[in-house]
């Protein structure tokens, strides 16, 4: 399974020290076109593969998505980021305006063309600092017939088509996100394209996927992002259809990787086909488009031995009372050595970069625990955890700790599939 680490601005130095412990990295376009020079210097630094989410499903939506209050005056004003990246992607009519796209604005073939082309070159040059030439030459090799003899020099590893969110196979939006999947495949044969799926929890249908597969059917890998999808808060029949929809894509001959739902339950999807997941370092691990980010995790430390992140105050009491429930990384090893066993001292020792750094260490020695076990092994391991959590009542030590109901939906889903 691969692990992708999304770049928020702010990990460059983390993501190169530890480049040891992910696959690639993905760059979300506001943040490429925003921190350009550390994006830049993250992509020549890291030597890990990259590509660059151009974030295409914000323009449509309602604009307060994409907003925050100015420090000044108060008003809600677009973030200045995606300022920055509307002007690259040719889109000022959202400024002017002050409105999102319409799908009647892609109804002119050119300005869908222009769209398209702009959005390709700003993934390739992002990487590069070059001029945009080389990507023309590129396509003017293309409309000759002809193999391009033009690198990028270090370009992604894949291109992601123009997508939007969308409910239903009959939404527009939909056909619109596959239009412009084709016309990128028309237009850039010989780029590694990616269509990315921004969908509703209402579209984990069989019939929506097996739609999916005959529309795309020219693409060997998808991208799937479900919106505002708590893997420790949906109900059991969500859960199953995120899993089987995934597991019908990959019999389909897809390789699938799900964006933005990033916990331990993603990993799980691994025994469902899943090629990756593609998550932050320090952010919640589900995403509402439609909600504003206001930031990561706040520096919550994550117990792997419950699958979830709690507050530093929480883990105090936590360890303190269950010192056998820490975590067992390489971070917090040292850190547990150098507070002599103080669950205190070993909390204060925490600082920004070794949270983020104990979550890449331990979210690694998941994924090859999923990966060198088996499912039996994964699903006894959840079951002992449980009876642990409960018999140390750990309900008390974190609001978040109530409801141990998502170990009951994970074993369920495990149980259903070995029972195939």
């Amino acid at each position: 399974m691969k692990l992708i680490y999304s770049f928020s601005g702010k990990e460059k130095e983390l993501l190169r020290k530890y480049r040891d412990k992910y696959d690639s990295i993905m760059i979300p376009a506001n943040i490429g076109i925003h921190f350009r020079v550390p994006t830049s210097e993250l992509i020549s630094k890291s030597g890990k593969p990259f590509f660059v989410d151009p974030m295409t499903d914000r323009l449509v939506i309602p604009l307060s998505a994409i907003s925050k209050k100015d420090s000044k005056s108060k008003e809600e004003r677009l973030k200045l980021s995606f300022q920055k990246l509307i002007k690259e992607y040719g889109c000022t009519k959202i400024l002017e305006e002050n409105k999102p796209l319409d799908i009647k604005d892609f109804s002119d073939d050119n300005f869908k063309r222009r769209f398209l082309r702009r959005i390709i070159r700003f993934q390739a040059n992002l990487g590069n600092d070059i001029s945009a030439s080389q990507i023309s030459l590129r396509e003017y090799d293309t409309i000759l017939g002809r193999k391009s003899q033009h690198s990028y020099g270090r370009e992604p590893f894949w291109y992601i088509p123009p997508y939007f969110y969308f409910e239903s196979l009959t939404d527009p939006w939909y056909q619109l996100t596959v239009e412009f999947a084709k016309l990128a495949k028309r237009i850039y044969p010989s780029l590694r394209l990616c269509p990315i799926l921004s969908m509703s929890k209402d579209a984990l249908d069989r019939k929506i996927a097996i739609g999916i597969l005959e529309d795309l059917r020219e693409f060997d890998t998808y991208i799937i992002f479900v919106n505002d999808f708590d893997e420790r808060k949906e109900s059991l029949s969500t859960i199953k259809s995120l899993a089987y929809f995934i597991k019908l894509l990959t019999e389909g001959g897809k390789q699938v990787y799900l964006k933005h739902s990033g916990g331990f339950f993603a990993l799980l999807l691994y025994y469902f086909g899943l090629e990756g997941i593609i998550i932050g370092v320090d952010v919640g691990e589900h995403k509402n488009i439609f909600t504003p980010t206001t930031g990561g995790g706040g520096g919550s430390l994550y117990i792997p031995k419950l699958h979830i992140r709690i507050s530093r105050a929480e883990a105090k009491l936590l360890y303190q009372d269950n010192p056998e429930l820490r975590c067992k990384c390489n971070v917090c090893n040292e850190k547990w050595k150098d507070a002599n066993g103080d669950p205190l001292k070993f909390v204060d020792s925490f600082d920004d970069f070794s949270v983020k750094a104990h979550f890449v260490e331990i979210r690694t020695k998941e994924k090859e625990l999923i990966e060198n076990g088996d499912i039996n092994s994964t699903l006894m391991m959840l079951k002992n955890e449980k009876e642990i959590a409960e018999f140390r009542n750990i309900a008390l030590y974190s609001k978040r700790l109530r409801s141990l109901d998502y170990f009951d939906k994970w074993i369920k889903l495990l149980e259903d599939l070995i029972s195939l």
